[in-house]
């Protein structure tokens, strides 16, 4: 039994005296603690460890229900509740309806990251050689301009007579991206800045990347 597992409704019955656990003294002071089971339940639960509420569908809520829309957890303040989160009768619960158990695991590498998009956004996530729903290709980097920088690492060669690459007036640069986000166009249509958000928050600084369709 996990250290954060706790259940303060159960702990109101154990430290009652016996001769005091009728019903009416038991659901009083379990009223009166269920503002901390709430919090204890809110945040050494879902935030932690992660939540299972079923995605919003168009339907009437009553008061407490919580549903995930586009990967946020939202709690309705009201009954009869019929708005698309978020508007006023939907509170913000979570961020995410993962724990962050599981979110401070994920970083920026390839495989790593395919996982961390799949699980986010509701895809499948399958072990190479298999692919995911969303997966990545590393892009090879062409540099082909003669370049000039502050280090011998960054810059072109140049001899007597020729240099390592062309030497012109002009360029026409396109951006080369380090790589390749593929993701389903159902998905993407879903979430298409919360996307970028997502990966600019795991990835090195400096590393850039497009994302195609399919």
């Amino acid at each position: 039994m996990s250290l954060y597992n706790i259940s303060f409704y159960n702990k109101v019955i154990e430290l009652l005296p016996v001769d005091k656990r009728q019903a009416i003294n038991v659901r009083w002071l379990q009223s009166l603690i269920s503002p901390i089971q709430y919090l204890r339940d809110k945040y050494l639960g879902d935030y932690k460890t992660g939540s299972s509420y079923p995605q919003w569908i168009a339907g009437t809520y009553s008061k407490g229900a919580k549903v995930v829309f586009k990967n946020v957890v939202y709690e309705s303040l009201i009954d009869g509740n019929t708005d698309q989160p978020p508007t006023a009768n939907w509170m913000t619960y979570l961020p995410s309806f993962m724990g962050v158990d599981q979110r401070v695991l994920f970083n920026g590498q390839k495989l790593t990251l395919e996982y961390a998009l799949n699980q986010r956004f509701l895809g499948t996530f399958r072990q190479p050689p298999l692919q995911s729903d969303i997966y990545i290709t590393n892009n090879a980097l062409g540099i082909t301009y003669f370049r000039s920088g502050n280090t011998e690492a960054i810059s072109s060669s140049v001899y007597a007579d020729n240099s390592s690459e062309l030497v012109i007036n002009s360029y026409d640069i396109a951006i080369q991206y380090n790589f390749t986000i593929h993701i389903p166009a159902a998905i993407y249509s879903g979430y298409p800045s919360e996307i970028n958000n997502f990966v600019n928050g795991l990835i090195p600084a400096g590393l850039t990347f497009n994302i195609v369709t399919y």
